[in-house]
């Protein structure tokens, strides 16, 4: 019979301190600080409230990385983390060891919380560094500075109704336009507060045809990562993503599963053309882009030097189309994943592939492909695949045939 291993000193001690009713800042601030992130875990797991907004008013290290636990986060216990970090912030005199600079309300990669809690003892080490932290993030001397609040927004399909009962409580439209106006004010005047904001997710739907300048003239600061997905743009609202600086650096363009098939490209061009310099992930997926399109966008595709991802797929390809597509990526010598429709010449009435056809015209598209550069991950063909059953997803960890 196994005996289980009797808890450790600093497992009481930290037991001993969330039975305390009449916990202080003054008290939490004794606490060793490798016993300071076992013990918040503690009083988060069992939902100890009022230890957390006293240990969230004393926290010694420089990150609050958040995000990471939202998926299980109870609603009364970011209250009463928020409600801590409120009292601290509008306080003239901060604690001893406040160190708190960076909330970080994002969906992060790292597991922060199981890093060993010494590492969090020095301020941006490099074990606990998320890899989307910059050097401003370091801690700075003089007077306290304002907390940075770091999160994701994204704005998903909902019901019209509950649109208008989550967002704002105004009563008697009109009509279905001022209706859709009335939204899109209310998202861009809460665009107009966020200074610092850097990916902004967007599940298209109706209401924000013919209304996206107005979302994006309210970014007062460069954006990294525009997701405009599932839904239909205008060409109005594509013209727009080139004449404001604020997308002039973006990093990642996820236009997946928007129809572009009836309106010109060149707008999408003269975009591609002015983040040339920055963009690494181009997702264009399920666009339903014709081969006609394709002289639009395929000089400034061509000089995206820093592109990493291309996601075509799920596209209207002839033979010659691809052929002239991979020709013009060349240059592109830090592409590390790419995916391909089947040309059409290899679909059947069914828009079904004849794989008899496809394979040979596979081969010679890999053959055209490495006549100008030497490929890494690449995918040409349906997805996903009949044959091995892989699919391209934004996780990259699929096996691809080729």
């Amino acid at each position: 019979m196994s005996i289980q291993a009797p808890p450790r000193l600093l497992e009481l001690a930290g037991q001993s301190v969330l039975r305390d009713q009449a916990l202080t800042v003054s008290a939490v601030e004794e606490l060793p600080r490798v016993l300071y992130l076992p013990l918040f875990m503690e009083a988060f797991s069992r939902r100890h409230f009022e230890a957390l907004t006293v240990m969230v008013q004393a926290w010694p290290f420089t990150r609050l990385p958040l995000g990471s636990l939202m998926k299980t986060l109870h609603l009364e216990t970011l209250k009463a983390l928020l409600e801590g970090l409120h009292m601290v912030l509008t306080q003239k005199d901060r604690p001893r060891r406040w160190e708190l600079e960076v909330l970080d309300l994002r969906d992060v990669d790292e597991n922060f919380w199981a890093v060993w809690p010494g590492a969090w003892a020095l301020p941006c080490s490099p074990e606990v560094t998320s890899k989307r932290e910059t050097a401003e993030d370091c801690p700075s001397t003089g007077e306290h500075q304002p907390l940075k609040v770091f999160i994701d927004v994204c704005l998903k399909e909902v019901p019209q109704d509950e649109c208008l009962r989550y967002l704002f409580r105004c009563h008697h439209y009109t009509s279905d336009n001022d209706l859709e106006g009335r939204l899109v004010t209310k998202f861009s005047s809460v665009f107009l507060r966020l200074e610092h904001l850097q990916l902004l997710k967007i599940k298209l739907v109706t209401f924000f045809s013919g209304h996206l300048e107005q979302l994006i003239r309210c970014l007062q600061n460069p954006l990294e990562n525009l997701e405009l997905t599932c839904g239909y743009l205008l060409e109005e609202d594509v013209k727009c993503l080139s004449q404001y600086p604020s997308l002039g650096y973006l990093k990642h363009l996820n236009l997946s599963y928007v129809p572009l098939s009836r309106i010109s490209l060149e707008a999408l061009g003269a975009l591609l053309e002015k983040v040339a310099a920055t963009l690494e992930t181009l997702i264009l997926e399920g666009c339903q882009i014709h081969y006609s399109q394709l002289s639009d966008i395929l000089p400034s595709l061509s000089r995206c030097s820093q592109l990493t991802t291309f996601y075509f797929g799920r596209n209207f390809m002839s033979m010659d189309a691809l052929k002239d597509l991979l020709g013009h990526t060349s240059g592109l010598s830090k592409l590390s994943l790419e995916t391909y429709p089947a040309p059409d010449e290899s679909l059947n009435s069914l828009v079904h592939v004849d794989w008899e056809i496809f394979t040979p015209l596979q081969a010679e598209l890999m053959r055209t492909l490495r006549e100008v550069r030497q490929p890494r991950r690449i995918f040409i063909g349906p997805a996903p695949c009949p044959s091995c059953g892989s699919s391209p997803s934004e996780e990259l960890d699929f096996h691809l045939c080729c």
